[in-house]
């Protein structure tokens, strides 16, 4: 069953790190690729996400997975200033964050509500 959360300390403009660590994973498979996705109203479809993080075991913008020798994982996403400018400040919105593995399996490993702080200067 999935972990349910709250993120309160989202700032609209800024980048934000999401960082989740996994102790272990089914029959010791690899994460291939994970998602956080990010939307106006639990019932919407992925494809009207505010924003969608999609990151895999490559470094990139988005963020990285990392696998140590435990057998545990660190899922770490990087929210640029551009992902975000179509989220209001103080308002309450919906997330997820799903992780692939290489043998097929897919599972959602958390949701919640996200808030954003009051904006209180512009976004350049």
């Amino acid at each position: 069953m999935p972990l349910y959360r709250y993120i309160d300390d989202f700032t609209i403009g800024d980048t934000y790190k999401l960082i989740r660590n996994i102790t272990q994973v089914p029959d010791e498979a690899l994460i291939t690729d994970a998602y956080w996705t990010v939307k106006a109203e639990l019932t919407d479809p992925d494809e009207s996400a505010l924003f969608q993080i999609h990151i895999n075991i490559a470094t990139s913008d988005n963020g990285v997975i990392l696998g140590y020798a435990d057998g545990s994982w660190s899922l770490q996403f990087t929210v640029t200033p551009e992902d975000s400018l179509l989220m209001d400040s103080a308002k309450t919105y919906y997330y997820d964050v799903h992780v692939n593995l290489n043998n097929g399996e897919k599972y959602k490993l958390e949701n919640g509500k996200l808030f954003t702080d009051q904006n209180v200067t512009q976004v350049h």
